[in-house]
């Protein structure tokens, strides 16, 4: 077959120590077509570059190189994605790895399906822990196929019924064309777009079965978010921001609208509680930043009420009129380790 089936595209950053296991598990693939390996490597500072040089050595009809100097995930996946030939594309981090029936399956289903999108479970590994594997709401991990317009498939994310992220899928590069892009700058980009792009698909697949394995290093995300003032404003602003989307259009029925919005809005206090406040800290909770976090939380008591839960207004009263003593017990709470 002499066009291109599948562009892979791999940001590099930082990970030289995984990099390598990440490549061979795709070399190692069961693939029946022509595929590349797009490394897209940005700004590391550990020997990441020279450990993907020599794997675009060791396979020069493979792997593609590409060295950008500004560490941002987003900006490498649009440059693959921008550089791709293959009629598909698809995702992969670093220091993570796949099994290697999953580009054959995925392929497969793509074809016989002429799905946009076709998705699957996957493994999560954390060190000292059972191996887990998350799918969608079903997870049975059976290898059955389920078939969805983008419209279910986007509610399915938003409401958390499955993944964000953009890895353990393969995408129709048509499909994509110029409108499907990660925002750059931020962190939690994945979790701003994969559910936009999800909403302009015609059909969409869930192939119920793991393949792609995410590494947990040291420290959960919710962990490191808490550490970061920038990583906790993106996370919350990247699940606000869900509301206008939803809100503004009529892409849904009512009762599903009225559902991922009481659903949007809960997810929403929760960080702001539980990761912003604890990033901003004690002494910065009049911060300007941490003000306009919470200005556009308080925003959402123009809502009407039925599209909050009771609790959760509850919750934004005292972030209204008793915002000190509601910050200072979130911090006290997060330091009981709760």
């Amino acid at each position: 077959m002499d066009s291109m089936l599948l562009s892979i595209i791999i940001p590099v950053y930082n990970v030289a120590q995984y990099i390598v296991k990440c490549v061979d598990s795709i070399i190692n693939q069961e693939i029946k077509g022509k595929y590349e390996i797009i490394l897209v490597e940005n700004g590391s500072s550990d020997d990441s570059y020279e450990v993907v040089e020599s794997l675009s050595m060791r396979y020069p009809d493979i792997v593609r190189l590409i060295r950008i100097d500004i560490p941002d995930v987003s900006k490498a996946r649009n440059i693959g994605i921008d550089c791709a030939k293959g009629k598909y594309v698809t995702f992969i981090d670093g220091d993570d790895w796949i099994e290697p029936t999953m580009f054959g399956a995925l392929l497969d289903i793509a074809q016989s399906y002429d799905a946009d999108i076709v998705e699957s479970n996957y493994f999560l590994n954390v060190p000292g822990k059972e191996l887990r594997i998350i799918g969608d709401s079903l997870c049975l991990n059976e290898g059955k196929v389920y078939v969805k317009n983008g419209l279910q498939a986007m509610a399915d994310i938003l409401l958390e019924k499955c993944t964000s992220s953009p890895c353990g899928r393969i995408y129709l590069r048509k499909f994509l064309g110029k409108e499907c892009r990660f925002p750059e700058g931020v962190f939690y980009e994945d979790h701003a777009c994969i559910y936009r792009w999800s909403s302009l698909a015609e059909k969409v697949v869930h192939l119920d079965k793991a393949f792609y394995h995410y590494e947990i290093r040291a420290g959960s995300t919710t962990g490191i978010t808490q550490k970061s003032r920038k990583k906790a404003a993106d996370f919350f602003n990247a699940e606000f921001d869900r509301i206008a989307f939803v809100s503004g259009n009529e892409l849904m029925d009512a009762a599903t609208k009225k559902e991922v919005i009481r659903h949007i809005t809960h997810r929403c206090i929760h960080i702001f509680g539980k990761v912003c406040i604890v990033a901003y800290g004690a002494d910065n909770i009049y911060n300007p930043e941490m003000l306009s976090l919470r200005s556009k939380l308080l925003d959402m008591l123009n809502l009407p009420w039925s599209l909050i839960r009771y609790e959760d207004r509850i919750r934004l009263l005292r972030i209204k009129y008793g915002w000190r003593g509601y910050a200072m017990k979130k911090m006290r709470k997060s330091e009981c380790g709760r």
